[in-house]
């Protein structure tokens, strides 16, 4: 069997960053174990469920995508996403 290489899909990366740059690594009790924390927490962090769900429920994925960038900066949206987002008919799934 004939094995090709193609390159990298969509949304594959060649390597995974563990540490963001708007976090932070704090030990905890244990010596082995360390969690990620923000260094600044966006002011609609306690409330971004909801507002999330609204976007899905009304299908205003811009909306969406805004605020997962927002919650996210690293987060970079596929082009397809973006241009889905930026067309005026956005199909729901009921």
């Amino acid at each position: 069997m004939e094995i090709v290489f193609t390159g990298l899909t969509p949304g594959e990366k060649l390597h995974e960053e563990l540490v963001s740059d708007g976090e932070e690594v704090v030990p905890t009790h244990h010596d082995r174990i360390r969690v990620l924390r923000l260094r600044e927490r966006p002011a609609h962090a306690d409330d971004w469920l909801a507002t999330l769900e609204a976007c899905v429920e009304t299908g205003h994925v811009q909306n969406a995508v805004a605020l997962l960038r927002s919650l996210v900066p690293s987060y970079r949206p596929s082009q397809t996403l973006i241009e889905d987002a930026a067309s005026p008919a956005v199909s729901r799934v009921a």
